[in-house]
C-alpha cells in the first residue's frame, strides 16, 4: 500500500490514509492514526468524515486501524 494522504489532527500530523493510487477515486485500504487507542476509537467518525469530505464516498474506506469498518 501507498500513503495517499497524511492526516493533520489537532495541528499535528498524526496519521495517514493508506491505499492505492488510480485514475478516478483512490482505493482507501486503511486509516492509521497515532492517538491513544480510546481516543482513536472515540474520534473515528470525525476522522472518517473529514477523509470523505476531501475524497468523496465513491470508494469506501475498508479498514480503520486495521479493523474492518
Amino acid at each position: 500500500m501507498d500513503i495517499l494522504q497524511y492526516l493533520l489532527i489537532d495541528g499535528k500530523i498524526r496519521g495517514a490514509v493508506l491505499g492505492h493510487f488510480k485514475y478516478g477515486p483512490y482505493i482507501m485500504e486503511d486509516v492509521c492514526v497515532r492517538l491513544p487507542e480510546n481516543e482513536a476509537e472515540a474520534r473515528k467518525m470525525e476522522i472518517m468524515e473529514a477523509i470523505y469530505e476531501i475524497n468523496g464516498r465513491e470508494e469506501p474506506i475498508r479498514r480503520y486501524m486495521g479493523l474492518p469498518v
